[in-house]
C-alpha cells in the first residue's frame, strides 16, 4: 500500500472516531480560516484598486499642470506682442522730451570729444597679473595682486555671505516649445520672432 493511500485511510479512521464536539471545533476552525482567507483577498484587491485610482489621479493632475503651464506660456507670448497704443498728445510729448534730451547731450559730448588727451607714456604701468587666484567660497577667479591679506574676496560673494541658488529648470511645456518638440512649436517660434522684430521698430521710429 502506498504512503498516500495509508494517510488517506488514517484520516478516514480519525474522522470516524472523532466526537461530535471535536467535529464541530474542526468545522469552526475551517470556517475561520476560510473567512480570514477571503478577507485577505478582499483587502488585497481593495489596496490594488486604491493604488490604481491614486495613480490615475496623479497622472490627470500632471496633465492638467502641463496644460496650465502651456496656456500661461502662450498667453504671456500673446500679451508680449501687444504694443501700447499712444494717443497723439502722449506721442508728441514723448518725442519732444527725447529731442530736448538729445539737444542737451550734444554740447557735452562735443566738449568731451574735443578734450586733449594726455600722453599715455606718462602714466605708470599697472599690471594686475593673471587671474590665477580662485575664491575659496564660490570658485570665482581673481587677479593675484588683488588678493586681500586674509585671502578672502568680497567682490564675488562677500566672503561667502552671498550664496545664490542654482537657476530653476525651464518648465517642461516651455522647454518642448523651445526645442521644437511640440505640435505648436513652429507657431511659438514665429511669434517670438515677430515680438523681437517689433520692439526695435517701435523704439527707433521717428516722426
Amino acid at each position: 500500500m502506498s504512503r498516500a493511500m495509508a494517510d488517506r485511510l488514517l484520516h478516514q479512521i480519525y474522522l470516524v472516531e472523532e466526537t461530535e464536539e471535536e467535529a464541530e471545533i474542526r468545522r469552526e476552525l475551517n470556517r475561520e480560516q476560510t473567512t480570514h482567507f477571503r478577507a485577505a483577498e478582499v483587502e488585497e484587491e481593495t489596496e490594488e484598486r486604491r493604488e490604481e485610482s491614486q495613480f490615475r489621479m496623479e497622472r490627470l493632475r500632471e496633465e492638467r499642470e502641463e496644460d496650465e503651464e502651456l496656456r500661461r506660456a502662450m498667453n504671456a507670448l500673446e500679451h508680449a506682442e501687444i504694443i501700447p497704443i499712444e494717443i497723439e498728445e502722449e506721442r508728441t510729448f514723448r518725442e519732444e522730451l527725447l529731442a530736448a534730451r538729445n539737444r542737451a547731450e550734444v554740447p557735452r559730448t562735443h566738449r568731451v570729444a574735443c578734450k586733449t588727451l594726455a600722453s599715455e607714456d606718462r602714466d605708470p604701468l599697472h599690471d594686475c597679473g593673471e587671474m590665477t587666484v580662485t575664491c575659496g567660497e564660490c570658485n570665482a577667479r581673481h587677479f593675484k595682486s588683488k588678493r586681500p591679506t586674509d585671502k578672502k574676496f568680497t567682490q564675488c560673494c562677500a566672503k561667502g555671505k552671498v550664496n545664490l541658488p542654482p537657476p530653476k529648470e525651464c518648465p517642461q511645456p516651455l522647454a518642448k516649445l523651445l526645442h521644437n518638440d511640440h505640435p505648436k512649436a513652429k507657431v511659438f517660434m514665429m511669434k517670438i520672432r515677430n515680438s523681437r522684430s517689433s520692439v526695435p521698430q517701435h523704439h527707433t521710429r521717428r516722426p
